[in-house]
């Protein structure tokens, strides 16, 4: 293997995963506020160590791709945030600061929401179980002795970061086995992401059982047994995933429990309140376009792609008026009511402080991604019922690949189906504001939509996006007439239950 080393700077490996860090986040932050962020995020996940040298600017800026100036901002404010130190002398320069890795670790994963969490422990479920799969199927004997060495220093590591160094060595190890380097990269791209902290929520025992079932599963890869090789990594990544699901929602719990927020207003009441402004102005948008759709069936006889423009002005006012709730919003119109286009959306969205855009699919039917979007719940359900709709969770890819719910409501002409006004809500805002409260409850509790899909809830067991057990569909409750409570309310504009969940004694 040939390689250039140098006595300071970032390696090759490093600089392409902080690069990889910005793809695809494009946001309305400048541009040192971007490089900035991820610089700070490499630091977090131990891309560059700490007390590590950087470069010279000069010479990092290079690496990143970027103006002088714009890294001499960043490199400013991320000492100014304590993440990297300047020293004087001859052996002076820029050092990535020594923070606790305990208190890095837990800052930066107490971003995520428990669904997020979730969905990282899926993803190292599929990556890691694959390769243990593929591994005892490839490797070798000289890269099962590799495993077991990995195996042997984790026992013998002592500290959260002696653990996580070790434990991540292993991991990668494993897919390297596999002979595969893109599940290797994966791999090491999300132990960089998980940084110390689940170490830090294993003791000492469990540090042991740890041990046991990874050298459990490098003797199912000597033995050439595949099944169990993946079986046993899918349980070592499920109880780290538990423990980090748990971890976060004991944070909401300290969070119910601190006197500023018992002291606010009633989240359950905000949420209702908030959803039924948002009801009440797609309503007044499905009004607007019932009449002009009125009118221009009375002038001209039918309604086009230009006539739609006069509708736009207030479907942006839409998106700024909810601009801390929606990411996207519009009208979705039923085919061949527009008559120069058989299927159309007008739909806009935004990220951060952009401005809105509009939102492009494919809307040919003859084309191989063809967005078929009368058969989605929250296009169907308005229209068939002909009220209110709160369709979701459920992951919407085709505009902002987020976990999200949709709010609609029908557009009627004469009884023939016009369309829908809607808007779209990420799952995870629900969330934050909902667990504080479910959180402060003396038995575990869970939020469920009709369909018995876990919103949120007090407990790991019951992780957003699945199905609780003997729940059965059931279609949204009709408005009640003055709920009891403001928690009631809320179940009865979006058809979502609130339910305790059962004991997990035996």
């Amino acid at each position: 293997m040939a390689a250039l080393s140098t006595g300071s700077g970032l390696t090759t490996a490093a600089v392409r995963a902080i690069r990889a860090l910005g793809h695809g986040r494009a946001g309305g932050a400048g541009r040192a506020d971007q490089v900035a962020e991820h610089l700070a995020e490499a630091i977090r996940r131990g891309l560059v160590a700490p007390g590590e040298r950087l470069p010279a600017e000069a010479a990092l800026a290079e690496q990143l791709g970027v103006a002088t100036l714009t890294l001499r901002e960043a490199l400013s404010d991320l000492r100014e945030r304590g993440l990297v130190e300047t020293r004087r002398g001859r052996s002076g320069g820029s050092f990535v600061a020594r923070p606790s890795s305990d208190a890095l670790s837990r800052s930066g994963l107490a971003e995520l929401s428990v669904r997020q969490l979730r969905e990282l422990g899926d993803q190292r479920r599929a990556v890691l179980g694959t390769a243990a799969e593929l591994a005892a199927q490839r490797a070798s004997e000289i890269e099962i002795e590799a495993l077991r060495r990995r195996v042997e220093r984790l026992a013998r590591a002592r500290t959260p970061g002696e653990r996580r160094l070790a434990d991540s060595e292993f991991g990668i190890e494993l897919a390297a086995a596999a002979q595969s380097p893109r599940i290797t990269q994966h791999e090491a791209n999300l132990r960089a992401e998980l940084g110390d902290l689940v170490w830090t929520l294993l003791g000492d025992a469990e540090h042991e059982q740890s041990v046991r079932v990874r050298a459990a599963l490098v003797d199912a890869v000597a033995e050439a047994r595949p099944e169990a090789a993946r079986r046993l990594a899918d349980q070592h990544v499920g109880h780290e995933t538990d423990l980090l699901m748990q971890w976060r929602i004991d944070l909401y719990s300290a969070q119910s429990a601190d006197s500023t927020a018992a002291a606010s207003a009633d989240p359950w009441s905000d949420l209702a309140d908030e959803f039924e402004r948002v009801f009440a102005d797609l309503e007044r948008t499905a009004a607007e376009f019932e009449a002009s759709y009125a009118a221009c069936e009375l002038s001209s006889g039918s309604y086009t792609i230009a006539d739609i423009a006069a509708l736009r002005p207030r479907i942006h006012a839409t998106l700024e008026r909810f601009d801390t709730l929606a990411v996207g919003t519009g009208l979705v119109f039923t085919p061949a009511v527009v008559k120069d286009a058989p299927h159309w959306l007008e739909w806009w969205w935004r990220e951060g402080s952009r401005p809105p855009e509009p939102l492009r699919v494919n809307l040919d039917p003859q084309g191989p991604d063809f967005f078929d979007y009368v058969h989605n719940e929250w296009y169907d359900a308005p229209i068939r019922g002909r009220r209110r709709h709160v369709a979701g969770p459920y992951l919407d890819y085709v505009c902002t690949n987020q976990y999200t719910f949709t709010l609609a409501v029908p557009a009627y002409h004469g009884g023939r189906p016009l369309g829908v006004a809607a808007m779209d809500v990420p799952c995870d805002l629900i969330e934050s504001r909902i667990m504080p409260s479910l959180c402060a409850e003396a038995t575990p509790q869970v939020l469920l939509n009709a369909a018995g899909r876990v919103i949120a809830a007090g407990r790991a067991s019951a992780a957003p996006g699945t199905r609780l057990a003997g729940h059965r569909n059931r279609p949204p409750a009709a408005p009640a007439a003055a709920p009891d409570s403001a928690r009631a309310r809320l179940c009865a504009l979006t058809g979502w239950s609130v339910t305790t969940l059962p004991s997990t004694r035996a």
